[in-house]
């Protein structure tokens, strides 16, 4: 789970650096605030179904002032080395 957080907030990070972000406070704390949201989000769709993981990930993405296209698969690529 370690793992996860450290990408996460390396992801939020460059984010923030990058203007594709829009947040405040550490991006450790916001790491760990995404990862649990998600986390119960997937419990709670599996008894709700699908459309609240949906509007719960479009929830964290206002949350974070995400502009899109943030995750584009070479930026991705980028973050992850």
């Amino acid at each position: 789970m370690d793992d996860i957080l450290t990408w996460i907030s390396r992801v939020l990070k460059v984010g923030l650096e990058q203007g594709e972000f829009n947040f405040s406070g550490s991006t450790e704390a916001r790491a760990e605030l995404v990862a649990e949201a998600l986390m119960g989000a997937r419990q709670f769709s599996s008894i709700r179904g699908r459309k609240t993981l949906v509007r719960s990930i479009s929830l964290i993405k206002s949350d974070l002032g995400w502009k899109a296209d943030f995750f584009s698969p070479n930026r991705y690529l980028l973050i992850c080395k």
